[in-house]
């Protein structure tokens, strides 16, 4: 193989590795920058989040829901849904916040009475 078809060869799998590292490049930017790990305690009057109520965009959160009422409730989070939870009964799941939002999390009990809810924000 001849010099100019070395450097063509050359160029060709220079600009393929670059082509790669810009795509791997473009896949981390989409991953959470933080995760988090809160807990979720619903008692009989109220829904109480901590360690706190606020992460900001890019965070990973994972929520331990821990039903502290004398009656099977569930939590609304978001679009999650944890269906009942007995009494002393836990659930966990996680969600990406991938940009700023604020919503009300909301609980009630199995007959849909009682309902209380929380504020989760997301913002910078």
């Amino acid at each position: 193989m001849n010099r100019a078809a070395v450097g063509i060869v050359a160029l060709v799998a220079a600009s393929v590795g670059a082509t790669t590292l810009a795509a791997s490049k473009a896949v981390a930017t989409t991953l959470p920058e933080t995760t988090y790990f809160f807990n979720v305690t619903l008692t009989d009057d109220k829904v109480i989040i901590s360690p706190r109520t606020r992460v900001r965009p890019g965070s990973l959160v994972v929520f331990t829901v821990l039903n502290k009422a004398s009656h099977s409730r569930n939590l609304v989070f978001g679009n999650y849904k944890t269906g009942l939870v007995r009494p002393g009964g836990k659930k966990k799941f996680e969600l990406n916040f991938l940009v700023p939002w604020s919503f009300l999390s909301t609980s009630t009990e199995s007959d849909g009475a009682h309902k209380l809810a929380a504020r989760f924000v997301c913002s910078w």
